[in-house]
């Protein structure tokens, strides 16, 4: 899964400058925690820094979640949980309904830009990233081995 959630950061990352990072964050015990992340765009590498941990009732992740579609930061001031607000910007981000755990979704997509607007956030957005992302996501989890591996690995009770 980090494997096939870290290649959509690639492929994504390589849309934007140098000035960019794309993460996954997973829930896990009870936040969402950062999964996977690259950085630099196009000329990308895996982001190692540590990322804030955001909580259970984030609600840019729950409304992105409740409503099926990507959110921006400063379309949606009210939604944002603090962050690193020093380096990134403005971020677009989607839940990803397709795969959950006590009807929350399990992961969610990031993108950050150092810069204050970025006309592709929108272009994105009204293309329904999310939508065009879900569906692969949709495929990988109606495999029956998948979900009970992602059940069984990140939320097995021993």
């Amino acid at each position: 899964m980090k494997s096939y959630f870290l290649g959509i950061c690639y492929h994504i990352a390589s849309l934007f400058d140098n000035s960019t990072r794309v993460h996954v964050r997973m829930l896990k015990d009870g936040v969402y925690q950062k999964y996977v992340a690259t950085c630099d765009g196009a000329h990308g590498h895996e982001y190692n820094d540590s990322m804030k941990v955001m909580s259970y009732e984030n609600k840019m992740i729950n409304e992105s979640f409740n409503h099926k579609c990507s959110l921006i930061k400063t379309a949606n001031p009210t939604l944002h949980e603090d962050g690193n607000n020093r380096k990134w910007k403005i971020y677009l981000m989607f839940s990803l309904p397709q795969i959950v755990h006590d009807d929350k979704p399990v992961f969610s997509i990031g993108i950050s830009i150092t810069k204050k607007r970025n006309d592709l956030f929108y272009f994105l957005n009204y293309c329904e990233i999310e939508t065009i992302i879900g569906r692969h996501i949709k495929c990988i989890a109606s495999v029956p081995e998948i979900k009970s591996f992602i059940e069984n690995f990140y939320f097995s009770s021993t």
